[in-house]
């Protein structure tokens, strides 16, 4: 899909970082420290500290890396706006979601993109969202709502 998108080396820094057999040792705690560097068990593996060392601050960076453009995208959304769903969502072809957005934060979900009017004549309502207890109140009492105030905390 990157590819076609024309991204065709959207992978690459995560194949550079990405080690399955590190990553399965690490997970299952099953490897063994040495003096000359670290070694996975099943299957046994040896990784000089140099190796090691350049795998896992790689994959820090690339956690960063991502997690900045990640909140970057979040909050570069001020206000609500209604986006097409994907195809295989909803066989509905009126079908249409709204972003839901926190002031001072950005995106926190989405939501169906019907009226009043449409949802009581039967077009069915979503959300998908990750509300904090006030909000979802908030939410009770206006269903149509999409912005939420900013957070104190």
């Amino acid at each position: 899909m990157g590819a076609a998108a024309g991204f065709p080396d959207g992978f690459t820094a995560l194949r550079e970082v990405w080690d399955r057999v590190l990553r399965n040792a690490s997970f299952h705690a099953d490897y063994a420290v040495a003096r000359t560097g670290l070694r996975t068990l099943n299957p046994a593996r040896e990784y000089s500290w140099e190796e090691f060392d350049k795998l896992t601050n790689g994959a820090l960076a690339y956690h960063t890396a991502f997690s900045a453009l990640y909140k970057l995208h979040v909050s570069s959304y001020e206000g609500p706006v209604e986006i097409p769903v994907h195809p295989g969502f909803s066989p509905d072809p009126d079908e249409r979601a709204t972003v839901m957005v926190r002031e001072g934060h950005g995106v926190i979900g989405v939501k169906d993109a019907w009226t009043r009017e449409q949802i009581e004549r039967g077009k069915i309502p979503f959300r998908l969202v990750r509300f904090f207890p006030d909000e979802a109140r908030l939410m009770e009492e206006d269903p149509m709502r999409a912005l939420f105030p900013a957070r104190q905390d």
